[in-house]
């Protein structure tokens, strides 16, 4: 058993990896569903008005679950979000009180399918876009007497 899975070596499809018994001695097939999408979309902020993205998952395995967010302005090229490797976005807004259009943000989901040393077997699923939109800064001015 190379496998050290309890598959017999004769037996086994996968010998020099973990599996199941049941599975001949391969790991499982990986899944991952996304069972909670980002909680708004199409929400309008504005400039200084924060809010929070959240995205709930189910993997198989007891695997371990990774989360890339991601970014696009204005329908540009999307952007990794550095730094947060969690299923939580928070605290996003607007740089600039001039900022005009709409930001794009998702998440990909990545399951080790629990190896966490065999990234042959992981598996992603990514989530539906968010919108937010920029509102135009109004100033009211009134006539002078």
């Amino acid at each position: 058993d190379s496998g050290g899975d309890g598959t017999p070596d004769c037996q086994d499809t996968c010998p020099n990896v973990a599996g199941t018994v049941a599975n001949n001695g391969c790991p499982d097939t990986c899944t991952l569903t996304i069972t909670g999408q980002p909680v708004f979309v199409d929400q309008c902020l504005a400039f200084g008005d924060v809010t929070s993205l959240t995205v709930a998952v189910n993997a198989n395995n007891g695997a371990t679950v990774s989360y890339l967010w991601q970014k696009s302005v204005n329908g540009g090229a999307w952007a990794p979000i550095i730094m947060n490797n969690t299923n939580m976005l928070t605290n996003i807004g607007f740089d600039s009180p001039t900022f005009m259009g709409y930001i794009d943000y998702n998440v990909t989901a990545i399951s080790d399918n629990g190896t966490p040393n065999d990234m042959m077997d992981d598996c992603t699923v990514t989530s539906m876009v968010a919108t937010i939109y920029s509102l135009p800064e109004v100033t009211i001015q009134l006539p002078s007497d």
